[in-house]
């Protein structure tokens, strides 16, 4: 089993927390099924998270870019990135 220490304070981003929740405990590796269905979870936990910092708005048809200034988070920073420099808008589903 794999432990990791986190502090009291410590608030994990949405996508760490699924990527934590997606691993084998006993084998130390993405569990299973998961590996599939990991990278779209991730995205839109990535999405997710850029929404509740007020970076980034989405409806049924298309994401919009509000506030394109860094996060701090290299991750959430290349996904406001990537949204950002899109030619046309980006539709939120896969």
């Amino acid at each position: 089993m794999i432990w990791i220490a986190v502090k009291e304070e410590t608030v994990l981003k949405l996508y760490e927390e699924l990527f934590l929740l997606s691993i084998n405990d006993a084998k130390g590796q993405v569990a299973g099924m998961a590996a599939s269905y990991l990278p779209y979870g991730l995205a839109g936990a990535l999405l997710a998270e850029l929404a509740l910092l007020g970076k980034l708005q989405a409806d049924r048809k298309r994401l919009a870019v509000l506030d394109g200034t860094p996060t701090g988070d290299a991750l959430l920073d290349e996904a406001l990135a990537t949204v950002a420099a899109s030619a046309k808008p980006r539709k939120p589903g896969h």
